[in-house]
């Protein structure tokens, strides 16, 4: 009886092995196409007749590679920038001199990631002032500052840099907000 208890022990094991060893993994098919491109089963995506692996995987090693192979040799040095985007380098705008803070000054835009300031004044008669990149439409909700003010400036030049996630195209003006009146730009440039 002992020994048919550890054949039995000793079985087991191997045949639920036996019975579960059936091939139960899903296989998907990737078809190369004549041109080199990938139909998946895995990734609808892929399905599209002209699309590339590389352009879902590595969307910015693809970008470089396309810009590459259309001679465009300084992909990364304009930073991947739109022809529109990078037509509004060099625009300046003054911002609307208010009497009770007396702002005044101008604000050109530099590159596609900089901002200058030119002859920037201010009384510093609200505190903390924000300079806030902003759409003409809606200047009462600015997209994050890019520079604040403590003290009073006469004729001050200085330079501010544009958040990582924001081009260009994104914003038509630069609004600049007190600490103590948020919800009201005092000063807005418009390009």
């Amino acid at each position: 009886m002992k020994r048919s208890v550890y054949l039995l022990i000793l079985a087991l094991p191997l045949m639920l092995a036996g019975c579960s060893s059936k091939n139960t993994t899903n296989t998907t098919q990737v078809t190369p196409t004549s041109s080199g491109q990938e139909i998946s089963d895995i990734e609808p995506t892929l399905k599209q007749t002209g699309f590339d692996r590389l352009q879902l995987t590595d969307p910015i090693l693809f970008s470089y590679l396309e810009a590459s192979n259309k001679g465009s040799g300084n992909f990364l040095s304009a930073n991947n920038a739109s022809q529109t985007e990078l037509a509004k380098i060099g625009k300046q705008a003054s911002f609307a001199k208010k009497q009770k803070y007396n702002i005044s000054g101008l604000v050109q835009i530099l590159s596609t990631t900089k901002l200058a300031f030119k002859s920037f004044s201010y009384n510093g008669s609200c505190g903390t002032i924000t300079i806030n990149p902003t759409i003409s439409t809606n200047i009462k909700n600015p997209f994050a500052p890019v520079y604040s003010i403590q003290a009073p400036l006469s004729g001050s030049n200085f330079e501010a840099d544009l958040p990582s996630n924001l081009n260009l195209l994104q914003f038509d003006s630069i609004s600049i907000f007190c600490s103590n009146k948020p919800e009201e730009p005092v000063s807005t440039a418009f390009f």
